[in-house]
């Protein structure tokens, strides 16, 4: 299974979403391994502050579909933290890809790219037809009398109408945590803020029903 975090802007929490990810995963007894093409190297920084049961991941060196054939062979998951911006790797990682993750903040900015995103996407099903897109909601503030995350979500169902997306119930909030967490080297599932866990582990099992949903399961 190929899952790949994309968007064309930066500071969507890519990376942090592909690392929690990738030890949920690892939590779950999965063989997984991370394809790094962002230029910040967040996964390095991260592995370095992890200790105990490090996250494999290897740096893209060569061409990503070579990358991604000799990968699959060996691991279950295969995890691409893309760059924020619009490349020829980022679309491949993405042509190449059983599902899709499009991580999104609540802002003018980050929606504007994201109906870019869709068109980056459309063209991907072209040609794979089988490639699944979901829009994550992501660093959501999370003051519960702020009205933000429902607007959010119904401007969000609008844009896709016409697309084959589908956006997560999953929302994600903007939580100290998650900054807490990496410089510890822990995933947001092993540290001890019950908030956090109890949304991104709802986010991975959601998405591990969209998996078996991909395989016909």
């Amino acid at each position: 299974m190929v899952i790949t975090f994309a968007n064309e802007k930066g500071g969507s929490g890519k990376s942090t979403l592909c690392i929690n990810l990738a030890i949920r995963l690892m939590q779950d007894g999965k063989e997984v391994i991370i394809i790094n093409c962002d230029p910040q190297d967040s996964i390095s920084a991260f592995s370095q502050n992890r200790e105990k049961n490090a996250i494999l991941h290897t740096n893209l060196s060569g061409s990503i579909n070579e990358t991604l054939k000799s990968l699959i062979k060996k691991y279950e998951f295969v995890l691409i933290d893309t760059a924020g911006n619009d490349s020829e790797i980022n679309q491949k990682a993405m042509l190449f890809s059983d599902i899709v993750i499009l991580p999104t903040k609540p802002s003018q900015l980050d929606v504007d790219v994201l109906q870019k995103m869709f068109v980056r996407v459309s063209n991907c099903q072209i040609l794979n037809e089988n490639l699944k897109a979901f829009v994550l909601i992501n660093q959501m503030p999370p003051n519960p009398k702020i009205s933000e995350n429902k607007q959010m979500r119904d401007f969000v169902q609008e844009l896709i109408k016409n697309q084959k997306v589908e956006l997560m119930e999953t929302t994600i909030y903007e939580r100290i945590a998650y900054k807490r967490c990496f410089s510890d080297g822990l995933g947001i599932t092993e540290f001890k803020d019950k908030s956090s866990f109890k949304e991104f582990d709802g986010f991975y099992q959601e998405l591990l029903k969209k998996m078996g949903e991909n395989n016909g399961i």
